[in-house]
């Protein structure tokens, strides 16, 4: 018989052009199942009103894709702002009364930087897109012993090389393959790496109870 994990979260990354550089984000939830079914159901429906009210169309997508919301807004001539302020801060706000948001910002060619920041230097010999993604789990994790964490299938990751360092790490850990399309915990996910970076960029909000951790400066 399995043992059961009390906390969930999941993990998704975005990656995008913002003033002339690549900028890399990753999102993690984290809470208890029925909370984060919860908080699903609430950004979904933040998402059809948005399309309803903004487009004046049911919003056209089977997955929560931030990227999706972005593009379309843009496109009918709205900027980044109106999307923060409409959609963005409004969907955190009750997102964080059901679980915890975290995520980290960082320039894309400084990526490799994690692996010092998380003093993962001993695992060298595993692959190298592991070990940043086991850094970026270390981070965003490291108050918390026991957890489930569900990835989608587009990270690109060697899974047995992330549990190996991370089972070092965490008293417990456990990591999921997942389908975005398919779970719900992952598209949350996607919306905090989407938009952080643009909150970053911005400065826009910051709040005790979201936790992000922003790397964009490091130098």
């Amino acid at each position: 018989m399995g043992y059961k994990l009390p906390m969930i979260s999941a993990i998704d990354e975005s990656i995008s052009m913002m003033n002339g550089e690549r900028i890399i984000s990753y999102g993690l939830v984290l809470g208890e199942l029925n909370h984060l079914l919860t908080a699903y159901d609430l950004l979904r429906g933040a998402y059809i009103r948005y399309y309803k009210k903004t487009f004046g169309i049911e919003y056209p997508y089977q997955e929560l894709k931030f990227s999706n919301l972005v593009r379309d807004s843009i496109k009918n001539g709205l900027d980044i702002n109106y999307v923060i302020n409409v959609f963005v801060i409004p969907s955190l706000r009750k997102l964080r009364e059901l679980c915890i948001c975290r995520s980290i910002v960082i320039k894309k060619y400084l990526e490799e930087k994690i692996i010092e920041i998380a003093d993962l230097f001993n695992f060298k010999r595993f692959h190298k897109r592991s070990i940043i993604i086991a850094g970026i789990l270390k981070i965003l994790l490291q108050d918390i012993y026991k957890c489930e964490v569900r990835y989608d299938r587009g990270l690109l990751i060697r899974p047995k090389d992330v549990q190996t360092i991370l089972r070092r790490v965490f008293r417990f850990f456990k990591l999921v393959q997942g389908d975005s399309l398919n779970e719900h915990t992952i598209q949350i996910a996607d919306f905090i790496a989407g938009s952080s970076k643009y909150l970053k960029m911005r400065n826009a909000y910051f709040d005790k109870n979201i936790y992000f951790v922003y790397l964009v400066e490091t130098t």
